[in-house]
């Protein structure tokens, strides 16, 4: 009987850590949408951040998503992170970008009318941004929501460069 309660001791402490490990193993996806009157996305590449923020009512943890897209009719390739709470009630604001540890770079980014997603749409930065993602390991982001300290989201850059290629393909269909 104690070996039993001792099994089930084991298991009930090793779910926890399978649930942690899941969530921090996050990787690169790529879609491909459909064309819809409200939506010009034909293809995306995303990932969730594997370390959580807390929402702008500090009642939940949230895992902002980046997503790289491209639409019908353009050889351009898009930025958007869904930061998944409340970041800035003005129309720009700007993120930090740091690759591997490196020191961040600041760039001024929009902000959609729901004040959650920021996105990036000059074409000349995100081919910058995308040629050192290529070739690092770790993608960390800093956003200083208003009013608020700075909140982080980490990305697991491992599968980037395989899935970028596929993501490519779909954007030249």
């Amino acid at each position: 009987m104690i070996a039993i309660d001792k099994k089930f001791l084991f298991i009930g402490l090793l779910f926890p850590f399978t649930v942690i490990a899941q969530e921090s193993n996050q990787s690169w996806s790529v879609s491909e949408n459909k064309n819809t009157p409200y939506n010009d996305k034909i293809a995306s590449l995303s990932s969730s951040s594997f370390v959580s923020v807390r929402d702008e009512t500090d009642s939940e943890s949230v895992y902002p998503l980046i997503e790289f897209y491209c639409e019908n009719n353009s050889p351009d390739i898009f930025l958007a992170i869904n930061w998944r709470r409340f970041v800035s009630s003005f129309s720009k604001t700007e993120i930090g970008m740091a690759i591997d540890n490196n020191r961040a770079e600041w760039i001024s980014v929009k902000v959609n009318k729901g004040n959650q997603i920021t996105t990036l749409d000059f074409t000349h930065i995100n081919k910058e941004i995308i040629h050192k993602i290529l070739a690092g390991t770790l993608l960390k982001i800093e956003i200083e929501p208003y009013s608020e300290p700075s909140i982080f989201s980490e990305y697991n850059l491992e599968d980037f460069s395989s899935e970028f290629n596929n993501f490519i393909q779909l954007c030249k269909k």
